[in-house]
């Protein structure tokens, strides 16, 4: 299970003096462009899908085009109207080879050992339903986002009959364990409820101590929901970011009553004694005035919504 805290960039590791992904196949787009600019790294993979990062995308597109690369994808969960893109900022790319994949979601990653093979992906519609399903061979993944959300590693579930592919130690896939991503259930930050990077939820940035022990009890729940082989969904009745606790319609028979002022010591007042008290205090009859006011809170005066 990735629980990933607050390491923000730090997607690579240095083991035997070599760089490593930390998550198999996965980088950030930021470092992919400060490091490709400087020279400094050659473009990993040679089948890349890079996740949102708008026109950040379409630069990095267009560098693992020139870096040969055999597919390239760009994924958005948004249409091309709401990334704000024209045609004539795409087609050169497009024509080059590069595949733009709008209003759609990353479901799930497999692989092999340290090794990313595919993707895939869901087609959504107008209202974020999912429409198909697609698989994408890819080995390398760009992250517009600068935080990876929770996801749960398992071994691969093959199909009765099909084992996959002979288990050699290759020079990188050196571990030939197969292996698939889960994601858990949507905490209460998202907005939706489809694949990997559910709007809302990666931004949550776990602020505080609550919200950073519930994204550890949600995991841990995912965990122990598919090892006893139950489906993913969230608690009923889970309240979110955008649940409306309390569905009030309309107040009733709640008088407008215009507030009194506070009586203050006069400005000539004060100066002469700069201790003294400046708010009076109201009157008796005053402040049964002001007592009128009080919408009685404490009692069912409004009327629910069904």
């Amino acid at each position: 299970f990735v629980a990933t805290g607050g390491w923000d960039t730090f997607l690579t590791y240095k083991a035997k003096g070599e760089e490593t992904e930390l998550l198999p196949g996965v980088g950030l787009l930021v470092d992919f462009l400060v490091d490709t600019q400087k020279a400094e790294k050659k473009v990993k993979g040679q089948k890349i899908l890079i996740l949102g990062g708008g026109k950040a995308a379409i630069q990095a597109a267009e560098i693992c085009i020139e870096n040969q690369a055999e597919k390239v994808y760009v994924l958005s969960r948004r249409s091309q109207e709401e990334v704000d893109l024209p045609y004539e900022t795409l087609e050169p790319l497009i024509a080059k080879g590069v595949n733009f994949v709008f209003q759609s979601a990353l479901l799930k990653m497999s692989g092999q050992g340290l090794c990313l093979k595919e993707v895939e992906i869901a087609h959504l519609d107008e209202e974020n339903q999912e429409i198909s399903k697609e698989i994408l061979g890819v080995d390398m993944i760009l992250v517009g986002a600068g935080r990876f959300p929770e996801l749960i590693f398992v071994p691969k579930k093959m199909e009765e009959g099909n084992e996959g592919e002979p288990k050699q130690a290759g020079e990188v896939c050196q571990y030939v364990i197969d292996w698939e991503t889960v994601v858990p259930y949507p905490g209460p930050f998202a907005k939706q409820d489809i694949g990997i990077f559910r709007p809302g939820e990666a931004k949550s940035d776990y602020r505080a101590v609550v919200e950073a022990i519930g994204a550890g009890r949600r995991g841990a729940n995912s965990v122990h929901r598919y090892l006893m082989g139950e489906t993913l969904q969230a608690p009923i009745n889970m309240i979110r970011s955008d649940t409306d606790v309390l569905t009030l319609k309309e107040l009733e028979t709640i008088p407008s009553i215009p507030r009194h002022p506070m009586p203050e010591l006069p400005p000539e007042k004060r100066i002469i004694d700069p201790d003294a008290e400046i708010a009076l205090g109201y009157s008796q009859e005053t402040a049964l005035e002001e007592a009128k006011r009080c919408l009685q809170c404490g009692l069912i005066c409004y009327r629910r919504e069904k």
